[in-house]
């Protein structure tokens, strides 16, 4: 229930980050996809079938502040999500190191979509090994960008009696 409370200010803050702060962060043309890293949070720390549908939501919504056409980086953050929720029995994304190697694939993945529709619309050109550099880089710097709020939520994950307890 506190997970769905919690989804609102996440995403909006996710989106201001990603808008208002965009210049700041940015490392030449690539920056960290704050609403990707909200969705994989969202998809990692979920149990319902159909946590994919509000990745898929969140990507839309990160889709429609972009500049271009909405619904290429939706639909590959919705599939990717699908496979997530698919390998999520098998206990992928159980550990922090997992979390964070798969926010990276997602958030490129995510990146090249926008491009190759970008392309299919006929709003740029192809270019696939620049593509694969940028989209490669924006994994990169979101998944590294990404580890504090993986960090603080595995140490909330842990139990709190083993939080407590000081060994000399």
């Amino acid at each position: 229930m506190i997970r769905w409370i919690l989804l609102l200010p996440a995403v909006y803050l996710a989106a201001v980050v990603q808008t208002s702060c965009h210049r700041l962060v940015a490392i030449g043309p690539v920056a960290p996809d704050w609403l990707t890293v909200v969705a994989v949070i969202w998809l990692l720390w979920g149990r319902g079938r159909h946590d994919f549908l509000i990745a898929g939501a969140i990507g839309l919504l990160g889709d429609a502040i972009a500049p271009g056409r909405p619904g290429f980086g939706a639909a590959a953050l919705l599939l990717s999500g699908y496979a997530l929720v698919q390998l999520r029995p098998f206990g992928i994304g159980s550990g922090l190191f997992s979390q964070v190697t798969l926010t990276a694939p997602i958030a490129a993945v995510v990146s090249l979509a926008s491009l190759a529709g970008a392309w299919l619309v006929g709003d740029a050109e192809l270019m696939p090994t620049p593509w694969l550099y940028h989209a490669g880089g924006v994994g990169l710097y979101t998944a590294l960008a990404a580890l504090p709020l993986w960090m603080i939520l595995s140490w909330l994950r842990e139990p709190l009696l083993k939080k407590s307890v000081v060994t000399p």
